[in-house]
Parts: structure tokens; C-alpha cells; sequence
């Protein structure tokens, strides 16, 4: 099974487009393995309904909130 079929196996008619798009913004693909990528695209579905826009959207947000948690922690400990 290459990438897109996983990503279709979880993700029912997606286009080729969307999902080398939702693996590249919303996975750690190609950094991690077949495992964590299928857990992301599950979840990725699972809190989107579907919406591959939506999907990328949130886990730019859970991104973006861990930066600033990061920096936060990093200016405590610098002072």
C-alpha cells in the first residue's frame, strides 16, 4: 500500500490532490512511520468530519499553540 491509498483507506473519495496535501499538513509524514501517519489521518478525519481544509486548520492550531507554550517556557526559564 503506497501513501495515498492509506490516506484513502481512511479518508472515502478524497482526490490524489487532497490527500498529498492532508499527509504533508497534517501528519508527520514523511518523518514517521506507517503507524503514527495512519493514527494522525484517523484522527485528523475523525475531528474534521471529512473536511481535508478544516483538518489541516486544526492541527496548524495545535501547532501553533505549542510553539507559544514552548516559548513560554523558554522565556520562564531564561527570565
Amino acid at each position: 500500500m503506497n501513501w495515498i491509498e492509506l490516506v484513502k483507506k481512511h479518508w472515502p473519495n478524497i482526490s490524489n490532490e487532497s490527500a498529498n496535501e492532508l499527509l504533508w499538513n497534517a501528519t508527520c509524514f514523511p518523518m514517521g512511520d506507517a503507524e503514527i501517519i495512519e493514527a494522525q489521518l484517523i484522527e485528523a478525519y475523525t475531528k474534521s468530519k471529512g473536511d481535508v481544509g478544516y483538518a489541516i486548520a486544526l492541527v496548524e492550531e495545535e501547532m501553533w499553540e505549542e510553539f507559544k507554550r514552548f516559548k513560554t517556557m523558554d522565556i520562564l526559564k531564561n527570565g
